[in-house]
């Protein structure tokens, strides 16, 4: 079952469990040859153990929605039972996903929107919210302003505002905005020294 192996797989990468599978004499595939299709859409599938879980299953999701859109025509029932399946490990998994896509957003990098999908699919949102809102904070206070690129945080509220409404960010875009006029004062503040001197 395509969809049940796609979900084998997530379960696999958030267990940090997915290790090569040694043939025996009663194994199936002993003694035949594998199609290369099959090797080709396994290997596919198959994450690099060097990135951290929440990298690994982004991926995987980008690549099953792409897979089966392009195999499958939209609004087949593969394609609805691949959401059903993704949509159940979800909701099992949802309150560690959020805290582990929070983390992943903390690191700073440009947003994808392969990890926009991502959070659509993420059920306990407001998990996500004080997860993030957390790290941030804590960025703030042992790395100072500097460390918050506003620019880059406002277009992730913006993608959630869109994705979960107004009220889901409110602390979010309150404090990049106290971020932002803490930042502009400062850059103010240097700029009178220097030109002072």
């Amino acid at each position: 079952n395509l969809c049940k192996h796609f979900t084998y797989l997530a379960e696999c990468i958030f267990n940090n469990d997915i290790k090569p599978q040694k043939q025996t004499e009663n194994s199936p595939t002993k003694g035949r040859t594998i199609a290369a299709s099959d090797k080709a859409s396994r290997n596919f599938f198959l994450p690099e153990q060097s990135k951290d879980i929440i990298v690994n299953l982004i991926d995987l999701y980008s690549k099953v929605n792409k897979y089966v859109k392009k195999v499958f025509p939209e609004d087949t029932p593969v394609l609805s039972n691949v959401r059903s399946e993704f949509d159940h490990f979800f909701m099992r998994r949802s309150e560690v996903l959020a805290k582990l896509l929070a983390r992943h957003f903390n690191k700073g990098l440009p947003i994808k929107k392969e990890e926009i999908e991502f959070f659509k699919m993420i059920h306990l949102k407001d998990i996500f919210e004080a997860s993030y809102f957390f790290l941030i904070t804590q960025r703030v206070l042992n790395w100072g302003h500097p460390s918050v690129d506003v620019s880059r945080e406002k277009i992730l509220i913006d993608y959630l505002k869109q994705i979960s409404g107004t009220i889901l960010v409110e602390r979010l875009q309150t404090l990049v905005n106290d971020i932002e006029v803490s930042q502009k004062a400062e850059e103010t503040i240097n700029t009178i020294d220097i030109e002072s001197h």
